[in-house]
């Protein structure tokens, strides 16, 4: 078996990941969280708030 040829990427790829990423663990809520999104749920941590 070969192995996977590593694919440069583009800056345009990188923003758009990062962008992705920024959303889903700033802004976006999960269900696995009652409904916070991870930025959220990390605060009330630091805090000691109630979950």
């Amino acid at each position: 078996m070969s192995e996977r040829a590593q694919v440069p990427v583009t800056e345009d790829a990188q923003e758009k990941i990062e962008h992705w990423r920024q959303e889903y663990n700033q802004y976006r809520p999960h269900t696995s969280l009652n409904n916070q999104t991870p930025a959220e749920f990390a605060r009330s941590l630091q805090t000691g708030a109630d979950l």
